[in-house]
C-alpha cells in the first residue's frame, strides 16, 4: 500500500512505518502530492490546525474522488467541524488499514472507473464507502443557506447543486436519511436570505410602534395611555371622566400598536418577508418551504454504479403523470370500451422511442445526458394535461395516453413534441432524438382492439 503522509505538523504516528507492504512519502504541501508521478493509494494528514485540515483534505478530494483520505491530529475529535471530504481519523493502524482496504477494493472493481463526470464520481464515493451520510451544513454564504460540501466540491462548473442533488434523488440514486432542517425561499429568485418586517395592516407602513393604549368605559374613547395622563391621576381626554378603577372605569384593550403613518390602532401587525437578493416583498403563506435532509446512496444508486445501466437516467419521465404499466393499459381499455358505445368520446396515443439515449450517456457522460433528459421533461411536462396519463414499457419506449383528443389534436400534440428537441441541447450539440408514433381511434379504431395490440403495433414502428 502505497501511503503519502502529509506532514503539517511535527506530530509522529508511531510504528506504521514497521508493517510490511507499507511504503511511506513524505510531504509538505498537497500540491506536491497531486503533482507527483506516485499513484498512491491513500493520503494520511498530520495536522493540529482545523481550517488546515479541511482546506487541504477539500483541495486533494477534488482532485481524486475515490481515493481514502484520514487525518491524525492532536485536536478533541468531538470538537472537530464536520469534514465531509474525509474518511476518518487515524486512531490504530489495524482500523487504519482495515477501512483503507474495503475503499480501495471496491473502487478497483469499478467498471466506470476513471469517467470524470460529476454522477460518476459522487456515486462511486458513495459506493465505496457504503455508511457514508452526506450531510448539508449551515452557510450564510450560500443564497440557500444550507449546503452540500460533498456536491460542491464533485460538481462540474456551472452545476447548479441543489438541481443537481434534485435529479440524483428523482433519479432514485441517492435516498433521504434525516430531516436536518427547514428554510422558506423567496418565491421569486430562490434565495433563502429574508427579512421579516412587521407592518401596518391598514397601509403597509414599517413606521408602527408598541404602546400601551386605554379604553373609557364612560365615552368608549381607545388612545394610547400618555394622553390620559393628567398629573398624578387618569382623565379621559374626550369625556373628562377621571379614571380610578381598572375594569369598572377603564380597561387596556387587546389593541396595542399604533401606526404612525396612518394612525391605525391594532392588535398584531402583518409580517412580510423582504428578500435581500432580489428586494421583493411576500406574505409568508407565498413563501417556498424546503426541507434538508441529509443522504446516502440508494439500493438502485448501488445497481447503476456497479452495472451500468441507463434506467436511473429514463427514470427521470416517470415524474409526468406516471402510471404503472398495468393501469394505464386498464385505463386504455377502459376509453376503448367507452368509444364503441360513443364514438364521439375520441381518445389517442403517442409512442417515443428515446434512439440516442445510451449513445449520450457514453459521449457526454450520465450528469450531463440526465441533465439534457431533465430539460426535454421539464418542457414535456408543459405540454401534458392533468387529464393525461404516461408510462414506459420498457427503458426507451415512453407512451401517452390523451382522453378527448381526436387525430388533429393529436397531430398538434405530437408538432409541439417535435419543436421541444432543441430545448434538451447540450452546450456542445448534443441533443435528445427520439422516434414518435401514434394512434387515435376517430382514425385507427378496429373493434377487436385492445390496449396490448396497440402499444405492441406502435411498438414494432418505434424500434
Amino acid at each position: 500500500m502505497q501511503i503519502a503522509l502529509l506532514k503539517l505538523s511535527n506530530k509522529e504516528i508511531p510504528g506504521i512505518e514497521e508493517h510490511k507492504h507499507i511504503f511511506i512519502t513524505e510531504f509538505i504541501s498537497a500540491d506536491n502530492i497531486l503533482e507527483s508521478d506516485i499513484k498512491f493509494d491513500v493520503v494520511l494528514i498530520i495536522s493540529n490546525i482545523e481550517n488546515e485540515i479541511i482546506s487541504t483534505t477539500k483541495e486533494l478530494r477534488s482532485e481524486n474522488h475515490l481515493i481514502p483520505i484520514f487525518v491524525s491530529t492532536g485536536l478533541e475529535k468531538n470538537k472537530l467541524k464536520y469534514n465531509a471530504y474525509i474518511d476518518g481519523y487515524y486512531e490504530s493502524f489495524e482500523d487504519f488499514y482495515s477501512k483503507c482496504s474495503s475503499i480501495i477494493e471496491i473502487g478497483n472493481s469499478l467498471i466506470n472507473r476513471g469517467v470524470n463526470d460529476q454522477d460518476n464520481k459522487i456515486l462511486e464515493f458513495l459506493l465505496c464507502r457504503p455508511d457514508y451520510v452526506a450531510q448539508p451544513i449551515k452557510d450564510w454564504k450560500s443564497r440557500k443557506i444550507y449546503t452540500y460540501p460533498i456536491l460542491n466540491v464533485f460538481a462540474d462548473e456551472g452545476t447548479d447543486t441543489e438541481q443537481w442533488m434534485q435529479t440524483l434523488h428523482n433519479r432514485d440514486l441517492i435516498a433521504q436519511v434525516e430531516l436536518v432542517g427547514r428554510i422558506r425561499e423567496c418565491p421569486f429568485c430562490g434565495s433563502a436570505h429574508l427579512m421579516f418586517v412587521d407592518i401596518c395592516p391598514n397601509c403597509q407602513s414599517i413606521d408602527i410602534v408598541n404602546v400601551p393604549f386605554i379604553h373609557c368605559f364612560t365615552c368608549g374613547n381607545i388612545e394610547p395611555q400618555e394622553k390620559f395622563i393628567s398629573g398624578d391621576s387618569l382623565n379621559c381626554p374626550r369625556c373628562m371622566t377621571h379614571l380610578r378603577h381598572i375594569g369598572v372605569d377603564y380597561d387596556r384593550p387587546l389593541e396595542n400598536h399604533l401606526c404612525n403613518s396612518c394612525g391605525h390602532i391594532f392588535e398584531e401587525p402583518n409580517v412580510i418577508a423582504n428578500c435581500a437578493e432580489c428586494g421583493n416583498n411576500s406574505k409568508s403563506e407565498e413563501l417556498i418551504t424546503i426541507e434538508k435532509y441529509s443522504f446516502q446512496l440508494s439500493e438502485h444508486g448501488k445497481v447503476v454504479t456497479q452495472h451500468d445501466n441507463i434506467s436511473d437516467v429514463i427514470k427521470i419521465l416517470d415524474n409526468i403523470n406516471y402510471a404503472h404499466l398495468p393501469y394505464f393499459q386498464f385505463i386504455t381499455n377502459w376509453l376503448i370500451s367507452m368509444y364503441k358505445r360513443q364514438n364521439d368520446m375520441n381518445f389517442s396515443i403517442v409512442g417515443l422511442n428515446l434512439d440516442n439515449m445510451a449513445q449520450l450517456i457514453n459521449t457526454i457522460g450520465r450528469g450531463k445526458a440526465s441533465m439534457i433528459l431533465h430539460g426535454f421533461a421539464e418542457s414535456l411536462r408543459k405540454l401534458v394535461r392533468t387529464s393525461d396519463i404516461c408510462t414506459r414499457s420498457s427503458e426507451t419506449h415512453f407512451w401517452l395516453l390523451l382522453p378527448q383528443t381526436d387525430s388533429k389534436g393529436c397531430e398538434q400534440f405530437i408538432k409541439r413534441l417535435n419543436d421541444i428537441k432543441h430545448v434538451s441541447e447540450h452546450e456542445g450539440g448534443e441533443a435528445l432524438s427520439f422516434t414518435i408514433e401514434s394512434y387515435s381511434s376517430d382514425k385507427d379504431f378496429d373493434q377487436d382492439e385492445t390496449s396490448e395490440l396497440i402499444m405492441a403495433a406502435l411498438s414494432s414502428r418505434l424500434s
